[in-house]
């Protein structure tokens, strides 16, 4: 990471390693990328949670994450599509900030595809009839390790699924470093590629 941001000015390469490493990061929970933050507008406030990346179009410029269709987050991305990211790993000192258009995906061939890459315990966790964000007397909790559950069970599940996918328009690198902070903007509305003052 520091030959590239500090051994040549290839600003293409770098951002080819970003979308290298995004790809790496939907493979394993281990990778700093595997998790990340997501913010969009909530009746005027800003709203922010934690997304398991779950799909890359490095060539096509998405990122994917899967919800329960019954979030409330889900109506506001329907009436306002804008959307941020954030990644960070500490151990590199990378960060990357995106600007992205997202798309509610229920009951079609994208939703699908998602289902069915599912594994079966992530498939459970829409199991629970309560709603996300249901007001309760106490905790309710699905047995997500659950090697055989019914297939009606699974059918529930798959009818509160569904897959959000984000455009991203705007790209944003900063690179932590005792040498110097580094950072690299990448604009795909405007198709500009330059360094920035970080």
């Amino acid at each position: 990471m520091e030959e590239l941001f500090f051994e040549s000015n290839n600003l293409s390469a770098i951002e080819q390693k970003v979308w290298s490493l995004l790809s790496e990061g939907v493979k394993s929970y281990k990778n700093p990328f595997h998790f990340g933050t997501v913010a969009n507008i909530q009746a005027g406030i800003p709203e922010l949670r934690t997304v398991i990346l779950r799909k890359v179009l490095g060539e096509e410029k998405k990122l994917f994450f899967h919800t329960d269709i019954r979030s409330t987050k889900v109506d506001f991305i329907q009436n306002n599509p804008a959307m941020s990211w954030l990644f960070y790993d500490e151990n590199s000192r990378l960060q990357l900030r995106m600007q992205a258009s997202a798309t509610v995906h229920f009951k079609n061939e994208v939703a699908d595809q998602g289902w069915a890459a599912s594994a079966l315990s992530s498939k459970l966790t829409y199991s629970i009839s309560n709603a996300p964000g249901t007001k309760l007397e106490a905790p309710v909790a699905v047995n997500i390790n659950e090697k055989n559950p019914p297939p009606e069970l699974i059918d529930f599940a798959s009818s509160h699924f569904s897959v959000i996918e984000t455009q991203i328009s705007k790209l944003d690198v900063v690179f932590l470093h005792h040498r110097g902070n580094r950072r690299v903007i990448v604009d795909y509305a405007s198709k500009e590629l330059y360094w920035a003052q970080a």
